[in-house]
C-alpha cells in the first residue's frame, strides 16, 4: 500500500468544511468548524466547491469512488486539508439524498459491473 503525507508548517485555521466527492464534482458539503472550534452548518460557500472542483480536474487520481475532501481557509485563501474514506467519515449536515443517491448510484453500477454475465460466457 502506497502512502503520501504532505507536512506544512502549522497555519491559524478559519473555517473548515466537508466536501463529498463523486468522479469529478462535489456532490454535498457542511461547514464543520470555525477557528478550531465544531461549528456544523449545511453547504458551503460556491468557492470552496470551486475550489475543490478545480483541484479534481488538475489531479485525476481518485482515492475511491466517492471519499470526502477537508477544506480549509486560511491566510485568506482556501487550502486541501486531507482526503479521507467516504465509510469512516462522518457527514455533518451534508445533503444526505444527494450522498445516498450518489452511493446508491455507485453501489449499482459496481455490483452490475461485477454480476453482469460477459458477453459469450
Amino acid at each position: 500500500m502506497a502512502m503520501l503525507i504532505v507536512i506544512t508548517a502549522p497555519r491559524e485555521i478559519g473555517r473548515e468544511w466537508r466536501l463529498i466527492i463523486a468522479g469529478e464534482r462535489a456532490i454535498a458539503g457542511s461547514q464543520y468548524a470555525v477557528e478550531g472550534s465544531k461549528c456544523i452548518e449545511r453547504g458551503c460557500p460556491d468557492e470552496v466547491r470551486s475550489f475543490a472542483e478545480a483541484m479534481l480536474g488538475e489531479v485525476h487520481w481518485r482515492p475511491d469512488p466517492i471519499f470526502t475532501m477537508d477544506i480549509a481557509e486560511s491566510a485568506g485563501r482556501l487550502w486541501l486539508v486531507e482526503l479521507n474514506s467516504f465509510s469512516c467519515s462522518w457527514l455533518h449536515e451534508c445533503n444526505l439524498a444527494s450522498v445516498v443517491a450518489e452511493a446508491s448510484r455507485l453501489a449499482t453500477r459496481a455490483w452490475e459491473g461485477v454480476t453482469r454475465p460477459r458477453a459469450g460466457t
